[in-house]
């Protein structure tokens, strides 16, 4: 095939947008614990959070059709090369071109690729409100991912008070070992949230 590894230009964006704001009313109604064991993964984690943080540039058949088995074995081959941490971004990962069921697709397979070979951290779309981060948070951790990465967009412009309700929300309703995104307000932090569970913040 050629160009492979050539990223498309897609022949119409998906839209951006989705239902609700910020919205936190469709939350899980308890608030789950963080086992004894995904406490010392998260402490793990932390520990191997060293060195180039690769974002996974997902490759396009020439038809624009996501090339998942040629963005595995990239990966796969960085693996072999020393590479450790790869993480799905909103930009390089072309969020904004591609649907949720291939979103969820690329997310599923890098999460196989790195299983036990190297961490991955799963980002949420910014475009996610707050019951659609813990959905795919859920997903996220059945597919093998370590990390999920929360963000919120800026065209929300959320106040200090959204943002921080949503990052919590987000935290108390999974027991996903999470990431939080640039430019949040200083009262989103680990000290207000659970420790056992938030490994940082993006700088």
């Amino acid at each position: 095939m050629q160009n492979q590894w050539s990223i498309t230009r897609r022949s119409a964006l998906k839209t951006l947008a989705t239902s609700g704001g910020m919205a936190v009313s469709a939350l899980l109604p308890t608030r789950p614990t963080l086992p004894a064991e995904k406490a010392g993964d998260r402490q793990s984690l932390v520990d191997r959070l060293r060195g180039p943080l690769v974002p996974i540039s997902t490759a396009f058949k020439d038809d624009d059709s996501m090339d998942l088995k040629s963005t595995a074995e990239w990966v796969g081959w960085l693996i072999k090369q020393g590479i450790k941490l790869f993480w799905t971004t909103e930009g390089t990962s072309r969020y904004y071109c591609i649907s949720d069921r291939e979103l969820n697709d690329l997310n599923q397979s890098v999460a196989e690729v790195t299983r036990g070979r190297a961490v991955f951290v799963a980002g949420a779309p910014r475009r996610y409100n707050t019951a659609h981060c813990i959905q795919f948070s859920e997903r996220a951790a059945k597919w093998g991912a370590d990390i999920v990465m929360i963000q919120t967009h800026w065209s929300r412009h959320p106040n200090a008070d959204q943002a921080f309700e949503h990052h919590r929300a987000v935290a108390e309703a999974t027991a996903t070992v999470l990431l939080f995104g640039p430019r949040i307000p200083n009262r989103v932090s680990t000290e207000n949230l659970r420790a056992s569970q938030i490994c940082g913040n993006e700088e």
